[in-house]
């Protein structure tokens, strides 16, 4: 599944072997805007996958009509949500 938000920034996540993870992990890959902000997580949780994608969509609307000291927020938020 693929979220884009705008051209270059968009989250996504596989699940199993076909994304190149064990058989009950997801592959979350995140890129915003660059090469130098484009990451990947393993997770073994929907729910932090859930979480991610949520922060990554609030990010979009903040970055619409927010200051980028909210952006930066949101994006701490989902980066951590993926973490183990």
């Amino acid at each position: 599944m693929i979220l884009e938000t705008e051209p270059g920034w968009y989250i996504q996540v596989g699940f199993g072997e076909t994304a190149g993870v064990p058989a009950d992990s997801y592959a979350l890959e995140i890129r915003e805007g660059s090469n130098d902000l484009h990451f990947r997580a393993i997770s073994g949780a929907l729910d932090k996958v859930i979480e991610a994608f949520s922060g990554f969509f609030l990010g979009a609307i903040l970055r619409g009509e927010q200051s980028s000291t909210l952006l930066v927020s949101s994006t701490d938020r989902y980066r951590q949500a993926i973490d183990p």
